[in-house]
This record gives structure tokens, C-alpha cells and sequence, in this order.
């Protein structure tokens, strides 16, 4: 299981100004799959590209495991 930091957006200040904070989210080499078939749909090639990144990063560490 992966990681990564996702971002998050809470109500704080006597402005209500929008502050980021960061929280974290497991995702498995399932939903990554699933990313990548929704940012092919939408035609999204950066997106793809950050996706397919992380899915060889994910294969190159379960190998090294092996």
C-alpha cells in the first residue's frame, strides 16, 4: 500500500480565508489503475504521465521486495 500526501481544506482565521493542510491517503495499485483509466477518459496526458510515474514506482519497490 501507498502513501501519498493529499491536501485538505479547512475554515481558519478571522477572514474565513481557506487554509491548506495536509492529511494522508492510502491508495492501492488497484486505484491507481482506476486513476489512470479516468484521466485516459478524460484525456488528460499530464495526469497520465503522474499516474504511470507512481504505478513504475510501485513496481520497481515490489520488486526490490521479491
Amino acid at each position: 500500500m501507498i502513501i501519498i500526501p493529499a491536501r485538505r481544506l479547512d475554515f481558519k482565521g478571522a477572514h474565513n480565508r481557506m487554509q491548506p493542510s495536509t492529511s494522508r491517503m492510502n491508495l492501492t495499485l488497484d486505484d491507481y489503475l482506476v486513476l489512470l483509466n479516468v484521466a485516459v477518459q478524460v484525456g488528460d496526458k499530464k495526469w497520465q504521465k503522474e499516474i504511470t510515474r507512481k504505478l513504475e514506482r510501485i513496481m520497481r519497490f515490489e520488486a526490490a521486495k521479491a
